[in-house]
């Protein structure tokens, strides 16, 4: 008698919005309808973006899937697909230590932001810079600063986008991340150097793909928004944006999927600074920043 051959091991079915093609497919191999069929629903919806409201949000992506003889329910995945977005000057790292939250980051984002004007300031001047920056100084970008460290359960992340155009084409209610973290932002804004400017000349801008295990009606339905979009020759919307926090967790290297550079995306303006420097400090003077983000090493982009 021939040995029992085991079936084969089924691949996971993730929903996955790197591109509208990628969106589809993954909609496609969920519900087990073809992708011709779904595009063509999708496609027949005329509606302007502007116009949809909290119930429509939903209301119309059932109505669409009902043509098609599907619910919500009939959609079965196993998990989604994320996109972080970042400004790295270790971009190997994704692959060797995964994503890490903030916190884990920290010590060698100084030490990074360091190592770019390190002719210019001492390493014992610069630790006294950042516990200056730490114990209250530092204007307005060492509040914001503070506010994303001091609470890393809050603000510790990674954090990604379900739809992968959100990084490359941010709305403009969005912090662009491809051009600066939001944490070396805050930094730079608390010394002169110019070490916004360094830092977005030095680091390149990469989109970081992993997977995770959730999946829920939102995600469906923003997925369908993001498609709409495109069959429509629109910019992904408001409807389509859809934000997972890891909550202060680890992404391990083997969710890892894919890391990959974004050339067409230029580094942010350098800041304005404004406020008064600390008496000893080689940092010059502290002054303002905006919104959440980090990533000078495999860390998240807020």
């Amino acid at each position: 008698m021939p040995p029992r051959r085991e079936p084969a091991a089924r691949e996971p079915v993730l929903l996955d919005c790197h591109t509208p093609d990628t969106a589809v497919g993954s909609l496609a191999a969920a519900s087990g309808r073809p992708a011709a069929d779904l595009t063509e629903a999708i496609a027949s919806v005329h509606i302007d973006q502007e116009t949809i409201t909290a119930e429509t949000d939903t209301a119309i992506p059932r109505r669409v899937f009902a043509r098609l003889g599907l619910t919500d329910d009939d959609f079965r995945f196993d998990g989604t697909c994320f996109f972080h977005g970042t400004r790295t000057l270790d971009p190997s790292g994704f692959h060797r230590d995964g994503i890490l939250p903030l916190g884990h980051v920290l010590d060698r984002i100084w030490d990074d932001l360091h190592s770019l004007i390190q002719t210019r300031i001492s390493p014992v001047a610069w630790r006294k810079h950042r516990t200056m920056v730490e114990n209250g100084g530092g204007g307005h970008g060492g509040y914001l600063y503070r506010v994303k460290t001091e609470r890393p359960t809050s603000h510790g992340g990674p954090y990604g986008f379900l739809v992968r155009e959100h990084h490359t084409a941010p709305l403009e209610i969005n912090h662009d991340y491809l051009a600066i973290p939001e944490i070396v932002e805050d930094i730079a804004r608390t010394c002169d150097f110019d070490l916004q400017q360094i830092f977005g000349n030095t680091a390149r801008p990469h989109v970081v793909k992993f997977r995770t295990t959730e999946t829920s009606t939102h995600l469906l339905h923003s997925a369908f928004w993001y498609i709409h979009t495109a069959l429509h020759g629109e910019k992904a919307g408001w409807y389509s944006l859809y934000a997972h926090d890891c909550r202060n967790t680890i992404v391990p290297p083997e969710d890892v999927l894919d890391v990959a550079p974004v050339e067409d995306v230029g580094p942010a303006s350098p800041a304005i600074h404004s406020g008064g420097s600390v008496s000893g400090s080689a940092c010059g003077t502290p002054g303002p920043a905006d919104g959440p983000g980090r990533g000078l090493a495999p860390s998240d982009a807020r």
